[in-house]
């Protein structure tokens, strides 16, 4: 049979850690994976070539001869 009891409240639980975390920095060594900083505007122009390339290719099949 599952216990069905709610579990009790704890008054001597910790508080919150009063200082934020530090940061993972860009690089590091002990990390399974490094993170590549990009800005703004490469993300930008990466994503406006791609649109102009799928509209391009988008308006040569539609004036395709059949």
């Amino acid at each position: 049979m599952l216990n069905r009891r709610t579990a009790t409240a704890q008054a001597h639980a910790e508080p919150a850690p009063a200082e934020p975390s530090t940061p993972v920095p860009v690089f590091a060594a002990d990390a399974s994976t490094a993170r590549i900083p990009t800005d703004l505007a490469t993300d930008l122009a990466t994503t406006l070539h791609q649109a102009a390339a799928h509209l391009t290719d988008r308006l040569r099949r539609r004036s395709a001869p059949r």
